[in-house]
Parts: structure tokens; sequence; C-alpha cells
């Protein structure tokens, strides 16, 4: 009786002009059983059949110009795209999904660089993450009433795509589903629908009081609408047209990545409200010129103004506890800091390769930090926090220093020698990484330990000079210096070896000042 059954439905398959692929995998014969035939093709087409459905798995990478999916698949409705199915059909134009299709599922037409045209019918209910992301030609898509989702980046970078309207009946948009689309000029949204809105092509929740996407196109200014609370994670990415954003009294929270890599932006006004600004918010903000952090937040967080390369000014108000790191890294037009009264903590990093930076100066009512001679300190100053990128090539340490901090001096292009003086026990991880015209360093006999990376990637270093006994030193400490560099030690100082000590170049000198 099985036999007779598997004959039977070849048979099917032969009377149908069907081609069946030999594989691994098993379909389901109707009573439940299974038949040894897994995939099977249908002009440019691979699908499998789940029964009482078809889903396509695959086109023809030689498929060109419009492609049209049948509905009808050896009598049985074709109801899903797969995942992948026509990724890297680089010359299909255009495409026209049957009715009776529900489901495009994830990265389904991802890729697909000349597609410029999709068309849905009105049975789709769903498409999934990446579905059409990269299509960077697709400038025509119509959503059908009845579509209930799409998914995160579903038309990222679809950088020719214009509009987008939102039908009733869609009840979720995913994260940055339209990011990177440049050309995008609004968000429409059906009135009927009950979880979203726009308003002067902005992409709002129904309540209006979340941003949930800018469009990427945008230009000039966008005036955020009185009553928005929150912008959500990526609301502005890479919104490049946009100079001037006005941010309205009643927010109080600007999600991660808010406005990040939106280049053109010069001006934005962060109001006092506003109590939580996320990772990377401005991040690669380079036109942004300046900046004033109210008093209501506390926390300026990871990577918040990294990259704004135009930034000039920063106004820290009397309020904010906390500067995390890398907070303005990369602001390489930045020239002074003023720390207030309030903050806390400060992470060693949070002003790396601020190359022009050459003042750092703490309100003295602080009683966390202070400075000296534009340095960055502890209280006590016992810990050097930062040494500006900007200050002069022979820095020098305060005499009151004990830890020279993690990243401390990390980048600090113009520095070319330095002196760790007597009284100085630890240099920290990352210390002077990435300084890249350092050539000479001594080391005082007070040193005993000595982080990992402490002078990694100081290209120009020839010579460390150690004026006492070796210390306990951690991994790459002078790892990718110059060719010729070379430990130099006091002869009878203990711990060190020669012709090569911890893997590097040494040697012994009667005078280790030599």
């Amino acid at each position: 009786m099985k036999s007779i059954i598997q004959l039977s439905f070849c048979m099917l398959f032969l009377q149908s002009g069907i081609t069946v692929a030999q594989s691994g995998n098993r379909l389901p014969l109707h009573d439940g059983r299974e038949a040894a035939i897994a995939n099977a093709s249908f002009g440019d087409f691979i699908y499998s059949d789940a029964g009482p459905s078809i889903t396509i798995t695959r086109c023809s990478e030689d498929a060109a110009g419009a492609v049209i999916i049948p509905s009808i698949i050896g009598g049985k409705p074709v109801t899903r795209i797969a995942s992948k199915s026509f990724s890297g059909c680089h010359k299909m134009t255009s495409i026209a999904i049957p009715e009776g299709v529900v489901a495009i599922e994830d990265w389904a037409f991802s890729g697909c660089g000349e597609l410029t045209q999709a068309t849905f019918p009105a049975s789709t209910k769903s498409i999934g993450k990446f579905a059409f992301s990269a299509c960077y030609k697709l400038n025509d898509v119509t959503f059908p009433k009845g579509l209930e989702s799409i998914g995160s980046w579903a038309f990222s970078s679809c950088k020719s795509l214009v509009r987008v309207a939102i039908p009733s009946s869609v009840t979720s948009i995913g994260r940055e589903a339209f990011s990177g689309c440049w050309s995008l000029l609004n968000f429409t949204v059906d009135p009927a629908n009950h979880n979203y809105s726009s308003f002067e092509g902005l992409l709002l929740n129904k309540t209006m009081t979340t941003i949930i996407a800018c469009p990427a196109g945008m230009i000039g200014e966008c005036r955020i609408p009185k009553g928005v609370v929150s912008i959500e994670s990526f609301a502005f990415y890479q919104c490049n047209s946009l100079v001037t954003v006005i941010i309205p009294p009643s927010t109080t929270n600007i999600g991660e990545s808010g406005f990040q890599s939106s280049r053109s932006i010069v001006d934005v006004v962060i109001p006092e409200g506003v109590k939580n600004i996320g990772n990377s918010a401005f991040g690669d903000c380079r036109s942004l010129a300046s900046v004033v952090i109210p008093s209501s937040v506390s926390t300026i967080p990871k990577n918040a103004f990294t990259g704004c390369s135009g930034m000039k000014k920063i106004t820290i108000s009397k309020g904010v506890t906390n500067i995390e790191s890398f907070a303005f890294s990369y602001c390489s037009s930045l020239t002074n800091i003023l720390i207030p009264a309030s903050i806390n903590k400060i992470e060693g990093s949070a002003f790396a390769n601020c190359k022009n930076l050459s003042v750092i100066t703490v309100e003295v009512e602080n009683k966390h930090f202070c400075s000296e001679g534009g340095m960055l300190l502890n209280k006590s100053k016992t810990q050097l926090i930062k040494c500006p990128g900007g200050i002069g090539d022979e820095s020098v340490i305060p005499g009151a220093v004990v830890n020279i901090g993690s990243s401390a001096f990390a980048e600090c292009s113009r520095l070319k020698t330095i002196t760790v003086p007597e009284g100085v026990k630890s240099i920290d991880e990352l210390a002077f990484i990435g300084c890249s015209n350092l050539s000479m360093v001594t080391i005082s006999s007070t040193v005993k330990n000595i982080g990992r990376s402490a002078f990694n990637n100081c290209k120009s270093l020839g010579r460390a000079v150690f004026l006492g006994d070796a210390p306990t030193m951690g991994e790459g400490v002078f790892s990718y210096t110059a060719e010729s560099f070379k430990i130099v030690y006091t002869e009878g100082a203990a711990g060190f070896t020669s012709p090569f000590w911890k893997d590097y170049s040494s040697g012994a000198v009667a005078n280790s000042k030599r």
C-alpha cells in the first residue's frame, strides 16, 4: 500500500509539469506519513510542499526583469516566501507577489539591487526582518490593507524609496525598519490606525508621545511636535539632510543612537527636563558645533557625542553627575572643557582622541576631582585620570601622583617624551596607548606595576629607560613600538635579563640615564 501511495504522488507531480529534486528532506503526505521527496521546481522557482500549501524556497539567480510568482503550484496555493529565497537575484527589476501569500520571511528579497517595484497582495500579513534590505533601487512600495507587521530593518538601505504609507491594519513596526532610506521624505499613516500616527512626515505612536522614525531624506528643519515625551532609539539615525532639530520641553528621553550619524545637524537644543540620553545618541554628528547638557540629565552615557568632530563648545550644567566612557571621544575641534562641581564620576576614556583639547578645568567646589597643568586628577591629586590630547610635547606629571589611570595619555599624538616621576607606583592598562610620536619614556624606581598594553602602538617609541628594579607587567606593554625598541636598565637592577627581557630587546648600562 505504501508503494502505491508514493507512486501516485510522483505521477501527480509528473502530470503537473513539476520537477522533483531529491535530497535528505521529507515532505508530509495527506495521511500524516512522509514521502522521501524534498524540494521541487516550477519554472524559475524551487518550493516546498507543506501539505495544504506551498512555500517558495528559492528563485533562480538568472530570473530577470519582471518576475511573477505563481499563485498555484500543483493545485495548491502559494502562501509563504521563505527566508533568503530571492536574496541575490540581481537581475530582477520587479516582483509581483500573488494573492494568497500571507508571510514574507526574513531576508526574502534582501540585496536585490536592481529591484524597483514590489507589489503586495491583500492577503499579506507580515513582512520579516531585512526582507527588502539593500534593495537600493526600490522606489515604489504599496502596503496592502490587512498588513499587520513590518519587521526590523525590513526596508533598511532602500536608498531610492521616497514615501511610505502605513495602512490602518499595521500593529507592529520593528526597529529601524526604514533606516538608511536616504530619499525617504515622509511617512503617512491611515488615520484609522490604532497604533501609529504621522505628523509633518514623522512617524509616531498613536498618542503622539513617541517619535518612532524621521524619514532619512527630510531636509532642513525638523520641529518635533509638542507633547512628545520620548525619541526612540535610532529615530533620527542617518538623517543627513537635517540641519536643525527643535525638541519640545515635554521630552524626557532621547533613546540610544537617537540622532547618530546625522552629519549635517548644526543646531540641536536639549531642553531642561530631558532625564535620559541613550548611548551614542549624538555620535558621529560631525557638524554639531555646540551642546548644552541640561541639569536634568544625571549621566552623559557611553559614546554620547563621540565623533562630533565639529564640536567646539560643550556646556555641562550643574546637576550632571557622571560622564561615561568615550562620551566625548574624537571631538577633534574641542579645545577646553569645564567640569562642574556636581560631577562625581568620569571614565578615563571620556575625552579620548580629542586631539586639540589642551585644558581640562574643574570647578574648585568639586569634591571628587581637580585639575593641574590642564590635566584631570582626583581630588587628592594621587591619580592622573586624563591628560588632554592637545597638550604639549613634554608633559609634566604632577608630583603627588601615585597612579596613572587607564587611558590617561591615550592617543596623545603630540607627546614626544615623558618621565614618570618618583612617587608613581603603578601605570594602568592602556595608559599611553597610541601615542604615535612618543620616542622615549623614563620610568622611575618607584613604579612596581605596569598594566597590559600600557605603551601599545606607540610606533615611534625607541627606548624605555627603567631607573629601578623590574616591575611586574601585563601582556603587550610595549607591543607595536619602533623596530629598534630597547629596554634600558641600570646594571645590577633586580628582575631584568639581557639581551632580552619579556621578549623585548634589553641591555644594562652603568648609568641608565645615558
